[in-house]
Parts: C-alpha cells; sequence; structure tokens
C-alpha cells in the first residue's frame, strides 16, 4: 500500500490494525521485571520508504477503516494465477470403525455389539478401537472393524 498521499492519524490507524498485543511485555510488566527492549506491540507488518507492507488477514479491517475515513480501497491481485489440478477425490473407508461414528449412530450397532459392549462405560486401551473383552460374553471381538458390521 502506498503512503503517499495518507494523513498521519490514517496511517498510524492502518499500523494500529496489523499490529498485535505483546503478551511478554505485559507478562514482564505484571511480574514488575524490566520492558526495557521489550516491544509493547508486535508489528506484523513492513514499511520502506515509500509503501507500508500488510498482511492478508487485515484485508477486510482495512477496507471497514478505509470506508469510514470516506474512501474506498482498489485493489489488483499481480500474483499468478495456476492452473487447476485434475484430480478425483475418492474415499475408501479404512476398515477401523470410529468412535466418533459409534456416538453418531448407536442406533446402527447390531444388536450383538450392544450386548458386547453392555451398559457400562467402555474402557479404552492406547487404540481408540481396541475394546476389552466382555466376561458374560466370551464370543464377543476385541476390535470393531468395517468388515463385522455386516
Amino acid at each position: 500500500m502506498a503512503k503517499t498521499g495518507l494523513p498521519p492519524w490514517l496511517l498510524a490507524s492502518i499500523k494500529h490494525l496489523a499490529s498485535l498485543h505483546n503478551p511478554e511485555f505485559y507478562q514482564r510488566q505484571k511480574l514488575r521485571l524490566s520492558t526495557w527492549q521489550t516491544p509493547r506491540f508486535v508489528r506484523c507488518y513492513s514499511e520502506d520508504l515509500s509503501h507500508l507492507h500488510l498482511p492478508r488477514g487485515v484485508l477486510e479491517p482495512l477496507r471497514t477503516l478505509l470506508e469510514s475515513a470516506g474512501s474506498r480501497l482498489d485493489l489488483a491481485d499481480h500474483r499468478p494465477m495456476p492452473a487447476p489440478l485434475p484430480a478425483r477425490l475418492q474415499l475408501k473407508p479404512s476398515g477401523v470403525v470410529d468412535l466418533a461414528m459409534i456416538q453418531a449412530s448407536p442406533a446402527s450397532l447390531p444388536a450383538t455389539w450392544w450386548r458386547c459392549l453392555g451398559a457400562t462405560a467402555w474402557s479404552w486401551s492406547t487404540s481408540a478401537t481396541t475394546y476389552p473383552r466382555s466376561r458374560s460374553s466370551p464370543a464377543c471381538a476385541t476390535r470393531l472393524s468395517a468388515t463385522s458390521w455386516g
């Protein structure tokens, strides 16, 4: 963004948009430590003699600020646009049932699984798909997989 022609108050407001409070400064101030050479704000912009280089995340707040100042933002994007890649999304089942899938649709579990799991809370091991065997039903499998749903 060119700095020429911008009033100082607007330039300061734009710089403030692209700055963040430095939590390290406030932590040191709270602990009554020296804040010398610890900036109060983290600058997320860079500037040279003629331009102010802003991050992309301030585009909408910048547009709002300039509209409230009675101006408008003309944006020209000179980045090259790559051609889209010829790709298709192919989903394959992984073979393992996720806990979120079980919790989302408990009615879809076969009745034999509910007998195996019982009404008690499930105890999980390090693998998120491994269940302990039920003492009352030794025929229950210890791992749910997509092939056992059927």
